[in-house]
């Protein structure tokens, strides 16, 4: 090989480096998916400069167009635009404006996603009981809607602390979420009117803030299992965040990390105590009958390490603080 050969062999490895370096960087901790075999029907859309955790003020609506007053945009922090994303099925039916008139919205539930609503509503998995919701002839029949399935903000597809922001990424409210998926609706999907909104669970819960939001824009709503507070007025839910922030910060890891634990490999990654923090909601979001078909995680070598005492520590702390009354919501999805 020549001494010139030799230069630009060594060059184009360099930049084949450099590229799979940075693409390497650039991936999330966390797929934007939650069922996978759905993945190439999620559609994203980012939106620049909107602000997170900030104030609604609900008579004036103009002032959040971008967000609450007063947040924290992703920009700021070296985070990029916020991203949503979403899964669209169904008929379009359009007016003179070529706007959709005939679209259903469907929020999900705590930790899911547009791919776990497919798989369940659409498709008809066990959890839901094995019937599909959403098809031709179903009773939300996509030969008659435009059905949007959306990601919630903090999860899968949607912009995330595990994107890498980590602590540092702005705590939001439900305000937040639903501004979130109006404004791809609005502005990208060119929908002028809401047919139907719905969602089980937290989707239940943003099902009553897009008619607080948005409710010229909307014919009906059906929350199903949703709790009409939100935002530190849902005691329960309080309680309940409550524990799973205790279990996660006791983590000895979160611990020696004040949380900042993005910079280690993602096999060191605080996971005995996020387990911790599911099975309590497990606790509190299934039934016993459900929950008594589960394996205990406490048989796998993978959390032998986790320090009960800690935990028990933390635990203690936070009944303490829920019997002065004085605990405030630290959780994020």
């Amino acid at each position: 090989m020549t001494g010139g050969n030799a230069l630009k062999h060594c060059f184009v490895s360099l930049i084949l480096l450099l590229v799979g370096t940075a693409l390497a960087v650039a991936q999330p901790f966390t797929r934007r998916s939650s069922q996978m075999q759905h993945d190439g029907l999620k559609k994203t859309y980012e939106i620049a400069n909107f602000r997170l955790g900030g104030k609604y003020d609900l008579s004036h609506p103009s002032k959040w167009e971008n967000g609450g007053e007063g947040g924290v945009t992703l920009e700021s922090l070296g985070g990029g635009k916020l991203r949503t994303s979403y899964i669209a099925i169904g008929k379009a039916r359009r007016n003179a404006n070529d706007e959709i008139t005939n679209a259903v919205v469907i929020n999900s539930y705590y930790s899911g996603d547009s791919t776990d609503m497919y798989e369940q509503w659409v498709k008809g998995a066990a959890l839901s009981g094995g019937v599909p919701v959403i098809g031709p002839g179903r009773p939300i029949d996509t030969d008659r809607y435009f059905v949007i399935m959306v990601d919630p903000l903090g999860t899968w597809g949607a912009s995330k602390p595990s994107d890498g922001l980590g602590v540092k990424f702005p705590q939001y409210s439900y305000f937040d979420m639903v501004q979130a998926n109006y404004r791809p609706l609005r502005d990208h999907l060119k929908v002028a009117r809401v047919a139907l909104v719905t969602g089980v669970s937290m989707g239940g819960t943003q099902t009553y803030v897009w008619g607080v939001m948005h409710p010229e824009y909307i014919g009906a709503l059906m929350p199903i299992g949703g709790t009409a507070q939100s935002d530190a007025g849902d005691p329960v839910g309080n309680w309940t965040f409550q524990m799973m922030t205790a279990a996660i910060e006791s983590d000895p890891v979160w611990q020696a990390t004040n949380g900042d634990y993005y910079k280690l490999p993602k096999e060191k990654h605080p996971v005995p105590g996020a387990a911790f923090g599911w099975s309590i909601l497990g606790m509190t979001g299934y039934d016993f009958g459900f929950r008594t078909t589960q394996v205990s995680p406490q048989s796998s070598p993978r959390y032998s390490t986790f320090d009960e005492s800690r935990t028990a520590g933390a635990l203690c702390r936070l009944f303490r603080c829920l019997v002065r009354g004085a605990c405030r919501v630290t959780a994020k999805s």
